[in-house]
């Protein structure tokens, strides 16, 4: 209703009113276009600690059947660990967003919820952990969880504290710093854990092409403790069922390394590291138990864990595994030689040999010592990685450069 003294002012006008109706229609197709999106987070956090990465997706990708993460937290459990807790929600979060419905997320406290922690007590051998926790007024001891759940099918694995968290501080407890290690990390690796088990499925032999030999360096009866003598009796039991599924694939061996005057004893020191042990640290009692798996190229040690008939059956499993095709990457490892003038006098003779290295990627990967002295690579190598690779000969280069050639991936350090 307004009056305009001039054709000026009217142009001025009809000119807000055509930019005011442009604002409204883009601020109407914004919130039309935005409504669309439904998985798009921003994250801002140091690091992007809340971002997958591809390696991530690609595993959930795989995804055949639903995956289920499921958090396992205590409503009241230590100051420290406390703001992990939504930190760990919302990366899980992040999973069951990328996992387009194959992911579910759960969290539960056991603590208020008996069914639940009974199942996870019984079925997935979680427990609390106790806490000392303080105030002003009083201390006292906590028992409280901080689990996440990693269950594929009839596939699991289970993630502690100890495995998602690390402690940072100097000059004693006032001044520690706990944060999550790298949680993406580990639950991702615990995703193909178990969705490689799942895959396995049937008979774990049907994946593995060699024959395989269960070699067990234990003592006789009268020279181990008692629970180790029952253990040993799990063992055998265990491993001839085994034995008996492998369609002849599995060979068993006992082995005493004191028979013969010791001899076995010296060869699986000089060969593995394997030295007696004792129940005390004081010495007294000496026996062995060590269980290996081995082919013609590898040998796999099978760790004792709690001594339990499940434990060495997980453990059997995930050995057997490292064996298959198509679940555990081999890398052909490449060391310096050593000096055969300088070998006499013991050790490498003098050239490193990256032994703590080879502990850590063997964990989780299929390491063998290779040889480019021939001018090849091994044809199983997933990857070939060169440690000190200074004095390499023509040859040797040679064998690498026809490895990268046919598509293979080289690591030199």
């Amino acid at each position: 209703q307004e009056r305009w003294s001039s054709t000026g002012d009217k142009a001025r006008h009809n000119h807000w009113k055509i930019v005011t109706a442009l604002l409204l229609a883009n601020a109407v197709g914004a919130n039309l276009w935005l409504g669309q999106i439904t998985a798009l987070r921003v994250d801002a956090t140091e690091g992007n600690q809340y971002s997958i990465s591809q390696a991530t997706l690609n595993y959930l990708n795989q995804l055949q059947e639903p995956l289920l993460l499921r958090g396992y937290f205590s409503s009241k459990t230590h100051p420290l660990l406390s703001p992990l807790v939504p930190q760990i929600r919302d990366l899980l979060e992040e999973y069951k967003i990328a996992g387009k419905g194959k992911v579910r997320v759960e969290f539960v406290d056991p603590v208020t919820n008996p069914e639940l922690e009974q199942e996870a007590n019984q079925k997935y051998g979680i427990q609390s952990v106790p806490f000392q926790v303080a105030d002003r007024y009083q201390s006292s001891i906590v028992s409280s969880y901080f689990n996440v759940l990693v269950e594929y099918g009839d596939e699991y694995k289970v993630l502690g504290f100890q495995d998602l968290i690390e402690v940072k501080g100097e000059g004693g407890a006032t001044s520690l710093d706990v944060e999550l290690r790298n949680p993406e990390h580990d639950i991702t690796r615990a995703i193909k854990t178990v969705l490689n088990n799942y895959q396995a499925g049937g008979n774990l032999f049907d994946t593995v092409t060699d024959n395989l030999t269960f070699n067990a360096y234990v003592s006789s009866d009268d020279l181990l403790p008692d629970s180790l003598a029952g253990f040993k009796k799990t063992v055998q039991d265990v491993i001839k069922e085994t034995s008996d599924n492998s369609r002849g694939r599995l060979k068993v061996q006992f082995i005493e390394p004191e028979a013969n005057n010791g001899a076995v004893a010296r060869q699986i020191a000089s060969d593995y590291g394997f030295q007696p042990m004792s129940t005390s640290i004081l010495g007294g009692d000496r026996f062995y138990f060590y269980l290996t798996l081995a082919n013609q190229d590898q040998v796999v040690q099978i760790p004792l864990d709690d001594m339990t008939k499940a434990s060495f059956e997980r453990n059997l499993k995930a050995g057997i595994q490292r064996f298959a095709s198509g679940f555990t990457k081999t890398v052909a490892v490449v060391t310096p030689k050593a000096d055969p003038q300088l070998a006499q006098f013991g050790g490498g003779g003098g050239s490193p040999q990256f032994s703590q290295l080879k502990a850590f990627l063997g964990s989780e990967l299929n390491l063998q010592d290779e040889d480019l002295s021939d001018g090849s690579v091994s044809g199983s190598a997933d990857l070939l990685l060169l440690l000190a690779p200074e004095n390499l000969s023509e040859k040797e280069l040679f064998a690498v450069d026809q490895y990268l050639m046919q598509g293979g991936s080289v690591i030199l350090a």
